[in-house]
């Protein structure tokens, strides 16, 4: 099943978020209505999974708090969907956002039987144990900020969240990544980004990286290969010279694009934007945990596009 999470800031905007919460928690685990609608679902950013057949899957919040820190909550996935990996990839998302957005650290309120879930991103448990709506509950908490190492934007070496904001800073954090990787590149970008992608010291580092080793490669998903062609983007001219090794597929139709944008480099490097209309993200040079879920995202984003059609010889 290929799904895809949506970012919701009013809560009464998107009626399935309701849905899947009262599914889940008011009639399944017997939750006072009460106590699961409350006053905060008003000032929080709401997510939703969604089937690429549009069916509601599972949601989750983040409400701010005071002195750079956001409580994430009311994680669910509705009954028939579990089992699939969806609640972790959901948790991978929104942490990665709350990071995107300069929360330095993180905290919620566990049911005990989902604690392992949140320890493997790297939650600690504090306190004793305690019922929240007849379950017992468990608080646990995450700092976002990593120690500044010596090799500061070191490929594999710095954990340290980098955040950026505007259009230059964006397309210098692209190239920074690029120039380090070693062997593999993934690229999700709705349209090849004319004047980021397609800038001459990025194209410098995917020739370097293809003419290092023969197994080397880059992968690229666009949903519209037909603005590269009418802005005669010189990423797609690159991609059509070396097609073995630089592969520049689209996302079928029928399929929703992700409103991210990300540059994956080996298996620790990576550059996120939650939302392709704005600038806004982050550079983490290490973060091999989101680098396997976004890569395994990539994977099935990749089996359900088809080699571009649109795109034919540019001059470079």
């Amino acid at each position: 099943m290929l799904s895809y999470t949506k970012i919701i800031e009013r809560f009464d905007d998107e009626p399935d978020l309701k849905l899947i919460r009262q599914e889940v928690f008011v009639e399944e685990q017997a939750c006072p209505p009460d106590l699961e609608w409350d006053e905060l679902d008003a000032v929080a950013t709401h997510f939703i999974v969604r089937t690429d057949e549009h069916e509601p899957v599972a949601t989750a919040r983040l409400i701010p708090l005071e002195q750079g820190a956001a409580s994430l909550g009311r994680y669910a996935v509705r009954k028939h969907f579990r089992g699939q990996g969806i609640a972790a990839k959901l948790l991978s998302y929104t942490i990665a956002y709350a990071r995107s957005q300069g929360f330095s650290h993180l905290q919620l309120s566990a049911q005990i039987y989902a604690a392992r879930l949140y320890e493997a991103e790297g939650f600690v448990r504090e306190g004793e144990p305690y019922e929240e709506a007849g379950i017992p509950h468990i608080r646990m908490t995450k700092l976002l900020t990593g120690r500044q190492q010596a090799a500061a934007g070191l490929l594999g070496d710095d954990p340290t969240v980098h955040r950026f904001s505007k259009t230059r800073a964006y397309a210098e954090a692209v190239v920074s990544l690029a120039s380090q990787a070693r062997y593999r590149l993934l690229l999700l970008t709705p349209d090849l980004e004319k004047g980021v992608m397609d800038q001459p010291a990025l194209l410098d580092q995917f020739v370097r990286l293809i003419r290092d080793q023969p197994r080397n490669h880059i992968r690229i998903i666009c949903a519209d290969d037909k603005a590269a062609v009418q802005q005669s983007n010189r990423l797609a001219a690159l991609g059509q010279r070396m097609t073995s090794s630089l592969e520049i597929r689209t996302l079928r139709r029928d399929i929703p694009f992700p409103d991210q944008v990300y540059l994956i480099a080996d298996q620790s490097g990576i550059l996120l934007r939650h939302d392709h209309r704005a600038p806004a993200g982050f550079i983490c040079y290490h973060d091999p945990g989101l680098v396997r879920r976004l890569s395994d995202a990539f994977t099935l984003l990749w089996e359900s596009s088809e080699e571009n059609r649109e795109i034919k010889p540019l001059t470079l």
